[in-house]
């Protein structure tokens, strides 16, 4: 008689694994701190405590669940209708200057500028 051992790992979509989760109750529109997070197993996919820090959440979460990128979004930097400076450069130029932002945008997001005439 012939027996095959066989030894898998699986992993079950949604297990709960190493992550970041809501160390509280948190509403939405909550911009996050380091002290509403824990590291914990959750099924969250982010990782990082810095790289949640500042930002907003969408919608609110319980505790203990799990943060995801498609729960947050980037803090406002400009609301369109403000005055921007912006810069931009590349192997031998740079330009500067001033005009009008066309949207809102949150930190890291690109935005229109209308210089005028």
């Amino acid at each position: 008689m012939n027996y095959v051992l066989a030894i898998a790992m699986l992993t079950i979509p949604g297990a709960a694994q190493a992550g970041l989760c809501a160390a509280r109750d948190l509403p939405a529109g909550q911009r996050l701190a380091a002290a509403d997070v824990a590291e914990g197993p959750c099924t969250g996919d982010l990782a990082s405590i810095e790289a949640v820090t500042g930002q907003t959440l969408t919608r609110a979460v319980q505790r203990g669940v799990g943060l995801r990128r498609s729960l947050l979004a980037a803090p406002m930097a400009v609301r369109r209708g403000e005055r921007v400076v912006f810069s931009e450069g590349g192997p031998g130029f740079e330009v500067e200057g001033t005009g009008i932002a066309l949207a809102d945008a949150g930190v890291g997001e690109m935005v229109g500028v209308d210089c005028g005439d």
